[in-house]
């Protein structure tokens, strides 16, 4: 794991008596680079982007960790763009056309100097910042990708882009960072990652905005039935596939029902194994 003395002395080094804006989710890697870039003494500012189909847990642990840390906080909505790249894209699009519209509306709404992530080393970029690292010698936490945002008026640092997942937990808990979780669970690498239930769509469904209503809806009445079981829970639209870590097949059964009740009751039923 990456000294944190270490990385405290190179975010002072690299980024002293600039301001940093940090895209602060909600989540806990977020919430974990927010402390650190504290403890560095850097001056922080939160932006925290939304959109219509977010679940309101992380807007919620984005406020009170700003709160916490005395970070005045931005918020970014960006359902009008996403209403407007996401529809006749493929359900494994979603994320990544996403993530760059919410890069896009951060860079011209706020035209940060410097924009902070929580990417760990178990996100997409991280292999292609630590190969680009490896071949220039520059600092993987200031990798200058992609070089379509980033490396001209706006540097971009990923505080936490070294550590393994298990180690990002263990400097939540040395921290005292402790966030309130969605309940989601996946079935990419990070199965852990919350948040959106759009990333639950499948992977060759063709988007329409109907769709992007329909996932919400089914997963949130899915969440509604498996917290009261202690569960983690996804699923996949409209194949109808249910992720439930641990579960028999009653619990199975029983959240299933309820996910079912709500697409027959929007009407979405009808679109069940179809588009995919």
């Amino acid at each position: 794991m990456t000294s944190l003395r270490r990385l405290l002395n190179l975010l002072r080094e690299r980024l002293g008596g600039r301001r940093v804006h940090l895209m602060l989710s909600g989540g806990q890697d977020s919430a974990v680079a927010a402390r650190v870039l504290r403890l560095a003494g850097l001056e922080v500012v939160a932006v925290h982007v939304t959109h219509r189909w977010t679940w309101p847990t992380p807007g919620l642990e984005a406020r009170r960790m700003a709160r916490r840390l005395g970070l005045r906080l931005r918020v970014v909505d960006v359902t009008d763009r996403l209403l407007e790249r996401l529809p006749g894209a493929k359900g494994r699009s979603v994320c990544r056309i996403c993530k760059h519209a919410m890069i896009e509306a951060v860079l011209e709404e706020l035209g940060p100097e410097v924009l902070a992530t929580g990417e760990c080393g178990l996100d997409t970029i991280a292999g292609a910042v630590l190969d680009l690292a490896r071949r220039t010698g520059e600092e993987p936490e200031f990798v200058q990708v992609p070089k379509r945002f980033f490396g001209g008026e706006t540097l971009v640092v990923r505080p936490l882009i070294r550590l393994h997942e298990r180690d990002v937990l263990r400097l939540a808990e040395r921290l005292n960072v402790r966030v309130r979780r969605v309940g989601e669970t996946g079935d990419l690498r990070r199965g852990r990652r919350e948040g959106c239930p759009l990333q639950h769509l499948d992977p060759e469904v063709t988007v329409t905005e109907e769709l992007l209503e329909e996932v919400w809806r089914v997963n949130l009445a899915a969440l509604r039935a498996a917290r009261r079981l202690g569960r983690r829970v996804a699923v996949k639209w409209p194949s109808f596939r249910l992720l439930l870590p641990g579960s028999g097949e009653c619990e199975r059964r029983l959240v299933a029902e309820r996910a079912w009740g709500e697409a027959v009751r929007s009407g979405s039923s009808a679109r069940l194994g179809k588009d995919t």
